[in-house]
């Protein structure tokens, strides 16, 4: 049998991309931490919100390397495909978002009882960045007391997954990888012009609107299928290089900084870099594989579920996040919970 073209030492570019990588823990821990740091109020990062964005882009990079496998394999199903997915997300969703009502109803007002239960009910349709769309500046002072605020970036997430594994399944099946690889990037581009439009002419709309982040996970996708289709080997001056514009991002960004827009491209490139050259031996996979750093990556989902409800809570009872003292004790608790 005539080896395929995209074997290499007995195991496809798609197998070697899938094998653990210990690498992407650490990536996870950074931009999560990067947000909780952000969101308790720290002045000397500003720009943590960019942790999200690397999340995205992370997100895109296994999804679509787990649908690449499975197409090429001859093993994709749907049910499979969100039978995982629904694994991986709902029940830490659902239990924060059950601990939250009862807390709420325990010790809130009806009127803020009432705010949240809208939030509880948009996120579990997946939508919930399509409800906070209409009346929330991401960036307002206010939006350090929206409890769920931070469920919108899983609203973004969700609607990829609904949509992606339908439309690469067709393609494959259609037009092949060649036709996937092309649909990919027409969608990267198109997602990114619907960005640049949108903060042009509706900015506060434009940082939830999913049709303006899905390049951000694109951009993923394209990694993934980059490294699928080449024996990419560690590169330690680009792989540091993506680490640092990633972390610079969280330090000289701020509110003024319009997103999404060509600004997200700094933490979204640096990400792709991280995921394509941080491998085997180099000093950015050595560093972001020290072991504290991988296991807050292993609960970094459910760190970023928990982090917004606790900072909240604590406001409203009169805490001051930002307060050293008070910031380490509430990250302590965040940690706890999402362990």
């Amino acid at each position: 049998m005539r080896p395929q073209p995209w074997s290499f030492g007995g195991m496809t570019y798609l197998e070697r991309l899938m094998t653990y990588r210990h690498e992407i823990d650490g990536l996870r821990a950074v931009a999560v931490l990067s947000v909780i740091l952000s969101h308790a109020g720290f002045g000397w990062m500003p720009g943590g919100f960019a942790g999200v964005d690397a999340f995205f882009v992370i997100s895109g990079f296994l999804i679509t390397g787990i649908i690449s496998r499975d197409l090429v394999q001859g093993r994709f199903t749907f049910r499979n495909f969100y039978a995982r997915r629904a694994r991986r997300i709902l029940p830490a969703l659902f239990f924060m978002l059950l601990s939250v009502s009862i807390l709420a109803w325990l010790t809130l007002s009806p009127s803020q009882i009432q705010e949240i239960s809208g939030s509880v009910f948009f996120s579990v349709l997946s939508l919930s960045n399509l409800y906070f769309i209409d009346f929330v500046n991401y960036f307002a002072p206010s939006a350090e007391y929206v409890m769920l605020l931070h469920t919108w970036s899983l609203g973004v997430e969700e609607q990829f997954y609904l949509l992606f594994p339908l439309i690469a399944f067709i393609v494959y099946r259609n037009l092949g990888k060649s036709g996937f690889w092309a649909v990919v990037l027409i969608l990267l581009v198109v997602s990114f012009a619907i960005s640049e439009w949108g903060l042009r002419n509706e900015p506060r709309a434009n940082y939830f609107f999913s049709p303006s982040r899905f390049w951000e996970i694109l951009l993923g996708a394209v990694a993934a299928l980059w490294c699928s289709s080449h024996d990419t080997k560690g590169n330690d001056p680009l792989a540091a290089m993506g680490l640092a514009a990633l972390c610079l991002t969280f330090f000289i960004y701020d509110d003024s900084i319009l997103f999404p827009s060509y600004y997200a491209l700094a933490p979204t490139i640096g990400t792709v870099l991280v995921l394509t050259y941080a491998r085997g031996s180099t000093m950015t996979a050595k560093l972001l594989q020290y072991r504290p750093l991988r296991s807050v990556g292993l609960i970094s989902f459910s760190a970023y579920l928990w982090h917004q409800p606790v900072f909240v809570f604590a406001r409203l009872d009169g805490y001051e996040t930002s307060e050293p003292l008070t910031a380490v004790a509430l990250i302590a608790v965040i940690l706890l919970l999402s362990a």
